[in-house]
C-alpha cells in the first residue's frame, strides 16, 4: 500500500556492480550508506543513516514521507574506494 503521511516509509535501493547484488559496502563516515533528502517547497533537509547493513546488495532507510510536493534524494556509499552518488525524486510520496 501508499505510505502514509504521519509514518515512516522504509525507502529500499538494490546495489548493484557488473549487474550483480554486492554482498557489502565500504564504511563511508562510518556507516555503511548515507542518504540525504531535500524538500524545496518546505526546505526541509534530512540526513538519514541505513537501518541496517546490506543484505543481498539492498540497503533500506527509514524516510518520512511528505504530501507537500516532491523531495530529492541523495544516496552515497562507497565501493572500490569511491563514493559513488546516486540522485533521484520521488513526488508527493
Amino acid at each position: 500500500g501508499s505510505p502514509q503521511h504521519d509514518s515512516d516509509a522504509v525507502l529500499s535501493f538494490l546495489i548493484t556492480k557488473e549487474d550483480s547484488p554486492v554482498s557489502a559496502v565500504e564504511p563511508y563516515l562510518e556507516a555503511s550508506g548515507h542518504l540525504v533528502s531535500f524538500n524545496p517547497t518546505t526546505l526541509l533537509y534530512t540526513h538519514i543513516h541505513p537501518n541496517t547493513g546490506i543484505l543481498d546488495g539492498v540497503i533500506t532507510f527509514k524516510a518520512l514521507p511528505t504530501d507537500h510536493g516532491y523531495v530529492k534524494y541523495f544516496l552515497e556509499v562507497k565501493l572500490d574506494g569511491k563514493v559513488r552518488l546516486f540522485t533521484f525524486i520521488i513526488d508527493g510520496m
